[in-house]
């Protein structure tokens, strides 16, 4: 009996030894097929690292390039401050030294001002250098009198 047990197991052993060996073809050919893959997928990933690497090398190229530009800026910014603060100081020497008429009166002095009425101008209202002239006068401390021109006056006059 053990005999044939023995010839059991060892057909059995057999039979799945054959089995084995038919798999292998196929594991072997599995296992070709995952090699394959993983070294399309490692050659993919090697070109778009490349690829990447590149784009970083523009991006830092770039970068430089931003930078540049943006310290020529500030550059420009410090000259255009440095110009507007120029005006400025010219601005405030030219306000004193150009008057209409304040340059000509003193402190206490009459001035009688003898006035158009432009009729583009609202009813009751100066034109801009008619209140330059007198805002001069007052703050120059000057006795100021107006008087509206007459037309008639100046049509005899012809």
């Amino acid at each position: 009996m053990r005999k044939k047990e023995n010839q059991k197991f060892s057909r059995k052993r057999r039979e799945k030894l054959k089995k084995d060996e038919n798999r292998q073809p196929e594991s072997k050919t599995a296992m070709i097929s995952v090699i394959l893959v993983a070294s399309a997928l490692s050659i993919s990933l090697m070109a778009r690292s490349y690829a990447l690497e590149e784009k970083i090398g523009d991006y830092k190229s770039q970068r430089k390039e931003v930078k540049a530009q943006i310290s020529a800026e500030e550059q420009r910014t410090k000259e255009i401050e440095a110009l507007k603060e120029k005006i400025a100081a010219i601005g405030k020497t030219e306000e004193n030294k150009l008057m209409l008429v304040g340059d000509l009166m003193h402190p206490g002095d009459m001035a009688v001002l003898v006035i158009p009425i432009d009729k583009a101008a609202p009813k009751g209202r100066l034109i801009l250098p008619q209140v330059q002239t007198l805002r001069e006068l007052l703050d120059k401390k000057c006795m100021v009198m107006s008087r509206k021109a007459q037309r008639s006056v100046s049509r005899n006059m012809n």
